[in-house]
């Protein structure tokens, strides 16, 4: 917490007015002096330094705290000689605001104890009763003053926390994001290359034309995988993300699914697209889901469909085979596809279908018009 004027003026300005503030205190404690108010019967010597000094404490409260603090306690006990052992006390709520707000909680204590104690001790021997109703006053404003320090200090401390975890929170995010972009890269094109590799040396003699198709389609997957793997390497360099393609999106599934070594069907339903984020999302999902598709069931047919709504895009990969029970193995295609839609707020399931084969289906929310 901290006053509205003070975010608008310097420190060098903040000390000006705290120095006025003394200034003004002192001539005002002076006056009432000079005026005969404070001091009947006291000799000069003592009562003017008392009067002239008596807003020092505010002066000294940013460049010194605990010198102000001193300072306040030694002014009080001829303070109360002249009847007014109170005004240290309550100079002294302003200057329990910045010890309160600037040390820790301890010392903080220490202080707030002290200038109570003080003051009170002084105006009891020297004044008795009649000390207890400005002694009251004067404790009030430096318990508020102590008060509205500690809530600064915490509100402060609490922001800068906040803070911290919200750069740890973003590191971590962005380092799970490229992780799964590496992983959907590589996982998908090395695991299509291996497929073909080994289908081109098993056939390289008996069907040179099959060897010839699966060569083109490692040198095609080799190829878009060096382009992807440069575009996810480019966004950790500085002033690297100008130069580069855009992400793949919903125009990328045809070539994805034409070179995916698999017999699958394509079916993208609904006008337009949605955002470039959930677009390359829905890209990232049908990619893995088609490298666990080549990699576990084979030649089997193999169903995507993709439907665009208003507000939501729905993916479904479903692929024919063996009845399989219970949940999918581990892995970190079934954990990116998981994560990829969580960050956008949908609803993600992965698993073996009563009548054979396995599905994954994938529901991502959206506004339209929204460009990320």
């Amino acid at each position: 917490m901290r006053i509205p004027l003070s975010r608008r003026l310097g420190p060098c300005q903040l000390l000006a007015l705290d120095v006025v503030a003394a200034v003004a205190i002192g001539a005002g404690a002076l006056a009432n002096l000079l005026a005969g108010v404070w001091g009947a019967g006291i000799t000069p010597w003592l009562t003017v330094p008392v009067a002239v000094l008596s807003g020092l404490p505010l002066a000294l409260r940013r460049p010194v705290p605990a010198a102000a603090v001193a300072t306040g306690l030694i002014l009080s006990v001829p303070a109360a000689s002249l009847g007014v052992g109170w005004l240290p006390a309550l100079v002294l709520g302003p200057v329990l605001y910045t010890v309160a707000n600037t040390v820790t909680r301890r010392k903080s204590l220490a202080a707030l104890g002290l200038v109570l104690a003080v003051p009170l001790v002084c105006n009891l021997v020297l004044l008795g009763a009649r000390a207890h109703e400005p002694v009251t006053v004067a404790w009030a404003v430096a318990g508020a003053g102590w008060a509205l320090g500690r809530i600064a200090r915490e509100r402060r401390e609490h922001d800068a926390r906040s803070a911290e975890q919200s750069v740890v929170q973003a590191i971590t995010e962005e380092r799970l994001r490229i992780a799964r972009e590496l992983h959907d890269v590589v996982a998908h094109s090395m695991s299509l290359i291996a497929i073909k590799a080994g289908v081109a040396n098993h056939v390289t003699d008996t069907r040179p034309e099959e060897a010839r198709k699966a060569m083109r389609v490692i040198e095609e997957t080799s190829r878009d995988a060096l382009a992807e793997m440069r575009r996810v390497l480019g966004v950790l360099r500085e002033g690297g993300a100008a130069d580069l393609a855009p992400a793949p999106g919903i125009s990328g599934l045809p070539g994805l699914v034409g070179r995916s070594g698999t017999r699958a069907v394509l079916d993208v339903r609904g006008p337009g697209g949605p955002p470039a984020g959930v677009g390359l999302a829905v890209y990232r999902i049908v990619q893995e889901a088609l490298t666990n598709v080549a990699k576990h069931a084979g030649d089997r047919a193999c169903r995507v469909v993709v439907e665009l709504c208003d507000d939501h895009a729905r993916v479904e990969v479903v692929n024919e085979g063996d009845r399989v029970a219970g949940d999918p193995p581990p892995g970190n295609g079934l954990t990116g596809m998981r994560e990829r839609v969580a960050a956008h707020g949908g609803t993600f399931a992965a698993g073996p279908r009563p009548e054979g084969g396995f599905a994954v289906r994938a529901l991502l929310p959206y506004r339209r018009g929204e460009t990320t």
